[in-house]
């Protein structure tokens, strides 16, 4: 796919999604969880879905100490829109 960045895993991000994080502070650390453990998906057309995590999943991976809780906090939070196996964008839902 053009215009994708490879991640330290097989992530891929498009330029888009790279410039997006940068400019909402979102860490790659906190996307790449998201992405491999990601249990919730929803249609966001054009093919495209998008991933959240739940908060029994991440409970139960800061209980198997495979991410601490101020990671799963940041997750909490995280919306990835995706379309095949690349980030298309990303950002955070509002609280309320």
């Amino acid at each position: 796919m053009l215009n994708t960045i490879q991640t330290k895993n097989t992530t891929r991000m498009s330029k888009h999604a790279s410039i997006r994080a940068q400019q909402r502070g979102v860490k790659l650390s906190a996307i790449e969880v998201v992405f491999d453990y990601g249990d919730l998906e929803t249609n966001a057309g054009s093919g495209s879905y998008k991933l959240k995590i739940s908060r029994e999943l991440l409970d139960s991976l800061v209980q198997t100490k495979i991410i601490g809780r101020q990671l799963a906090e940041t997750c909490q939070r995280l919306t990835l829109v995706v379309s095949g196996k690349s980030i298309v964008t990303c950002y955070r839902a509002r609280l309320h």
